[in-house]
C-alpha cells in the first residue's frame, strides 16, 4: 500500500499536451504561476455557486450530495475519459468538466469534477471563485489573486489565461468595460484523502518497478510505446529514464526549469535528437530528472532509430501505418501539414493519447509524434 500510495501522490492531474507544429505558443509553454501554494505546489480552486461551496476536484456523487442535478449521465466511466457536462441547481445551470482519475472504468458517480465555468451572459447566478472572483471583476482584482497576466483580445474585449499548464489551468473573459464575464478555472490537483480513497479503490494497480517497464511493443491498447535507439519507452515516462540511458540536454539549462511550467526540452545522444515536452510534479527546486514527460517528437532528419508496433519506422508506407493503426484519413495541421492522427484528445489541448505521424509531399514519413496522458505515471 505504500507503494500504492506514493504512486498516486506522484500523478500528474492536469496534463497539457502542446504541439510543436500545431498549437499555440500558449498551449506549449506556461508563461504564469500559480501564487500562495499548498502543500502539493499549487492554489486550491475554490468555487460558491448557488449556496454550495467546493473544491476542485470534488467527485460526482459528493457534488450531487450538495443539492446538484446532472443534466448527463453514463453508466459507466472509462479511464482517463475526459467530457463536458452541465448541472442545474435552483434552475441555474453551469458548465463542469469530468475526469476519471482510476485506472479502469467505474460508475458515472465515482468520475470527479476538475473544471467549472459560469458564463454570466448566459446564466444569471451568485458565482464566486477563490474566494473573491465573480461577476464584473477587473483584471485588477484577478491579478490579486494569481498575479501579473497577459491579457489578449477576444470578440468582446479581452481574456486571460490562468496558469495554463499540466495541472491547474482557467480562463477569465471580460467586457469592452473590463468587467469580468465568464470564468473558467480548473484543477486535477488531489487532497492527500482523495489519494488515499482512491488508492483504498483501486488496489490492483500496484505497480512494481518503474513505470512496469515493457519488454515488448505490446499492442496499442499498452499504451505509446516504442523502441528508441534500441530502448524500449512508454509515454508518457520520466525524463530519468532517458537520463539514465544516455539521452543529454545539452542546450537546456536546469536554472531554466520553473515550478508549474511545461518545456520543450532536446534531447541527443551521439547523432541522434529527439524533442520532447515534459512537466515537473509541482514542486520547488525542480530538477531535471524530475520531469515527466508526456509528449516525444522524433524527425526523420534527426538520425534517431524508432520503431513502433508492428515494425513500424521512418521507411515504412502509409500503407503500412494504416495496416498497423487503422484504415484512418489524411487530416490537415498548421500550414497544411498532412496528419494521420491515431489520438484521442485535442491535439491543441489536454489529455492527449495516441500517435501522430506526419507526411512528407513524397509519402514518407517525417515526423512521429507520440502522446500520452501523464495523469497515471508511476515511477519508483
Amino acid at each position: 500500500m505504500k507503494k500504492l500510495l506514493l504512486a498516486l501522490a506522484l500523478m500528474l492531474v492536469l496534463v497539457g499536451c502542446g504541439d510543436k507544429k500545431d498549437s499555440s505558443a500558449e498551449n506549449q509553454t506556461t508563461s504564469n504561476q500559480v501564487s500562495d501554494k499548498n502543500s502539493s505546489g499549487y492554489k486550491d480552486i475554490t468555487v460558491q455557486v448557488e449556496d454550495s461551496e467546493f473544491t476542485l476536484p470534488i467527485r460526482i456523487s459528493d457534488f450531487k450530495n450538495l443539492g446538484w442535478e446532472m443534466k448527463e449521465v453514463n453508466h459507466k466511466y472509462k479511464s482517463k475519459n475526459v467530457s463536458i457536462a452541465n448541472a442545474i441547481k435552483n434552475g441555474k445551470e453551469i458548465e463542469l468538466q469530468i475526469y476519471s482519475f482510476a485506472p479502469n472504468e467505474i460508475s458515472y458517480d465515482d468520475a470527479y469534477i476538475v473544471g467549472v465555468t459560469v458564463d454570466f451572459n448566459k446564466v444569471d447566478t451568485d458565482a464566486t471563485f477563490m474566494g473573491t472572483l465573480k461577476k464584473d471583476s477587473s483584471l485588477t482584482d484577478v491579478e490579486s489573486v494569481f498575479g501579473k497576466l497577459e491579457s489578449y483580445s477576444n470578440s468582446n474585449g479581452k481574456a486571460v489565461n490562468i496558469a495554463p499548464g499540466p495541472k491547474q489551468n482557467g480562463t477569465i473573459e471580460f467586457n469592452s468595460d473590463g468587467k469580468a464575464t465568464k470564468i473558467a478555472l480548473r484543477s486535477r490537483v488531489l487532497s492527500t484523502s482523495q489519494i488515499e480513497r482512491l488508492a483504498s479503490e483501486h488496489s490492483q494497480i500496484i505497480i512494481e518497478g518503474k513505470n512496469s517497464k515493457p519488454t515488448s511493443l505490446g499492442s496499442i491498447e499498452e499504451g505509446q510505446r516504442m523502441t528508441l535507439e534500441g530502448t524500449i519507452f512508454t509515454v508518457p515516462m520520466s525524463m530519468k529514464e532517458l537520463l539514465n540511458d544516455g539521452w543529454k540536454s545539452d542546450r537546456y539549462k536546469e536554472s531554466d526549469l520553473v515550478a508549474g511550467n511545461t518545456s520543450l526540452i532536446e534531447l541527443k545522444k551521439n547523432d541522434a535528437t529527439i524533442n520532447v515536452f515534459a512537466s515537473d510534479k509541482g514542486n520547488e527546486n525542480v530538477k531535471l530528472k524530475d520531469l515527466v514527460i508526456y509528449q516525444v517528437i522524433i524527425e526523420a532528419k534527426d538520425n534517431a532509430k524508432v520503431e513502433l508496433l508492428g515494425n513500424i519506422t521512418f521507411e515504412s508506407s502509409i500503407d503500412d501505418i494504416r495496416n498497423i493503426f487503422g484504415n484512418k484519413e489524411e487530416t490537415k495541421g498548421f500550414n497544411g501539414v498532412r496528419l494521420l492522427e491515431y489520438a484521442e484528445g485535442n491535439l491543441s489541448g489536454f489529455e492527449v493519447n495516441g500517435y501522430v505521424f506526419v507526411l512528407s509531399d513524397d509519402d514518407k514519413i517525417s515526423e512521429i509524434r507520440l502522446y500520452g496522458d501523464a495523469a497515471f505515471y508511476f515511477e519508483h
